[in-house]
């Protein structure tokens, strides 16, 4: 068994790219909740590079898919949305679909290079994430639902030999919560 934590990264301070003073101290939060890895991916974007650093993880790579969506994209999925509302906007959307299965293809291939009972860390982006979920959970036929995902939060997703075995959402206490700074 293999298994890939997937997070959105912390809040940045807006205009920029960058993670706010909050956003380093939710990372830090999230950060001693969470095991070692044998690979830390994030997107090539800075606040995903600074969550992870923040969280307290030493970059493995760097991957420009984990943060590619078009702004298109985003509002056509209308996010934030729950996942049972971008389950729906996939099946109306060729590019989500696309995007999505993309997703779901790249953490597939990710968690085939981890060690078999290893671990691997994910910091990518809101919508992204979303879309990855969904189209892992259409795979496997376990129920779509749940709201967006906050900063920080994600999903443990479990590998086995050949293939997802089952997905597990990520929350925050309900007070740590926020999905748009």
């Amino acid at each position: 068994m293999r298994k890939l934590d997937i997070h959105r990264h912390a809040m940045r301070q807006k205009p920029g790219n960058h993670l706010s003073q909050d956003g380093i101290e939710l990372a830090r939060y999230v950060g001693r909740t969470l095991n070692s890895y044998e690979r830390v991916l994030t997107s090539t974007l800075p606040r995903a590079i600074q969550t992870a650093v923040a969280m307290g993880f030493a970059i493995t790579e760097t991957v420009e898919e984990l943060g590619a969506v078009h702004e298109s994209i985003v509002q056509r999925l209308q996010w934030p949305a729950d996942l049972s509302a971008i389950n729906i906007s996939i099946a109306a959307c060729a590019e989500c679909t696309a995007l999505a299965e993309s997703q779901a293809s790249l953490w597939e291939e990710i968690a085939a290079h981890l060690s078999d009972g290893a671990a691997g860390l994910i910091i990518t982006h809101g919508a992204i994430l979303e879309l990855g979920v969904v189209a892992t959970l259409r795979r496997i036929s376990q129920a779509i639902d749940g709201e967006a995902f906050a900063y920080c939060e994600g999903v443990r997703v479990y590998f086995g030999d050949h293939s997802v075995e089952r997905v597990e959402q990520l929350r925050l206490p309900r007070e740590k919560r926020l999905i748009d700074s």
